[in-house]
């Protein structure tokens, strides 16, 4: 019997590499129509509380988020940090100006690779402001439009700033993944 230590030790390094917790983005502009004006593709940080939430649903017997909500950034090129919770987000504001009356649902989808999205529902905006600043979008515990409670997840900026007009849309689908490192 052969024993490659060499490939054992590589192995075993792999294992114990670590996890990596990411987010894909992607943004739809669509006008009242329903053409497409642009398309963005974009990844996120998943903020502390977002990883300390993590791992206390699934490993310290902690509470569990039921619901999740998609929410817009107003500010062109936010500044993120992995600090912000929804109470203490310094590099940005969360842009209102869309018809529903909450944050959109993120519907997702079944947990299957290592990967959930919630690309068979978009989070749709409908917005009611010509010409408005959107520069990014995050994930958190509640609906409540302009609120500043519930869990932050994730956030991020958009490649490019989206300028949409009254009655344009942005869908937003959201994937996350983990993945040894």
């Amino acid at each position: 019997m052969d024993f490659d230590a060499e490939a054992n030790l590589t192995q075993a390094s792999d294992l114990f590499g670590g996890t990596k917790v990411r987010g894909i983005w992607r943004v739809t502009h669509k006008d009242p129509e329903g053409n497409v004006i642009d398309e963005d593709e974009y990844e996120n940080i998943i903020v502390n509380e977002g990883l300390d939430l993590l791992l206390a649903s699934t490993l310290n017997d902690g509470s569990q988020t039921a619901s999740w909500y998609i929410g817009l950034i107003a500010e062109a090129s936010p500044t993120l940090n992995a600090g912000d919770t929804m109470s203490g987000h310094g590099g940005w504001t969360e842009n209102t100006n869309y018809d529903e009356a909450n944050r959109q649902d993120w519907s997702n989808g079944s947990v299957s690779g290592q990967s959930v999205d919630n690309s068979g529902s978009p989070a749709a905006f409908t917005m009611n402001t010509d010409n408005d600043t959107v520069g990014g979008a995050f994930l958190v515990g509640d609906n409540t439009k302009g609120g500043t409670t519930g869990p932050l997840y994730a956030e991020g900026t958009f490649s490019t700033d989206k300028s949409p007009d009254s009655g344009d849309t942005l869908e937003v689908t959201a994937t996350f993944t983990t993945s040894t490192a």
